[in-house]
């Protein structure tokens, strides 16, 4: 029997200055869900917005396994001191190298709390657990100071600044160029490069290994690898 191919890997993105802050492999609607996510992410997302952005598609879990894997290597975690990503594992499957963090929850999770079994709430503890999660609303309408504006604007001529002057080209947060393809209408990574120029070179490759269209984004992906790594 197949694997279907139903599969991808996402990146997480800050809206004001898009920079990607984490990785993860999903289906489905998993790269939109703010279910399950770790403290950092979510106060990252609470204060910058969140972009999703997908990498790679139509794979199967096993290969979006390794690409999460690889990405989250080459990017690095923060709690690590390793990169910029608030990922807590270093992805794939089982969840390799868990962080300190992420195993006390574990712990916690096994463990349960006991404190409240058969508990019944009240009327009122549903009401206000209710509006906990609705979110707070408290700040809607109000006009920005003029300070506040700036800093807006100024967050969005960082962002348009970071997209390169070359096709295919963005500078990333660490100093070096990504570098993306447009696959099946989806956008693709390629990886990190020292110049503009160098991921400009590995997009044109790209897209010259397009014609024919590839059958696959996984196909494509072995493919440029195996290219890039003869050359």
């Amino acid at each position: 029997m197949s694997t279907p191919n139903n599969f991808y890997v996402y990146g997480h993105y800050k809206t004001t200055d898009g920079t990607v802050f984490y990785i993860g492999k999903g289906k489905g609607s998993r790269s939109h869900s703010h279910e399950g996510r770790n403290k950092l992410w979510k106060n990252i997302v609470a204060k910058h917005g969140l972009e999703v952005r997908i990498w790679a598609d139509n794979l199967s879990e096993e290969a979006a396994f390794a690409m999460e894997k690889d990405w989250i290597k080459l990017y690095g975690r923060r709690d690590l001191g390793t990169g910029c990503l608030v990922n807590l594992t270093d992805g794939g499957e089982g969840q390799s190298n868990p962080s300190a963090e992420h195993r006390a929850k574990i712990s916690a999770a096994h463990t349960g709390n006991k404190y409240t079994l058969g508990l019944i709430h009240t009327a009122e503890t549903k009401a206000k657990m209710s509006a906990a999660k609705i979110g707070n609303k408290s700040n809607l309408g109000i006009p920005k100071s003029a300070e506040h504006r700036d800093k807006l604007s100024t967050a969005n001529q960082a962002r348009v600044l970071a997209r390169g002057r070359l096709p295919g080209t963005s500078l990333h947060k660490c100093g070096k160029w990504t570098c993306t393809v447009r696959i099946n209408r989806k956008s693709t990574y390629l990886g990190l490069y020292l110049t503009e120029q160098q991921a400009h070179a590995a997009y044109l490759e790209a897209k010259a290994a397009l014609t024919p269209p590839a059958t696959s984004v996984e196909a494509f992906l072995s493919e440029f690898h195996r290219l890039r790594q003869v050359a």
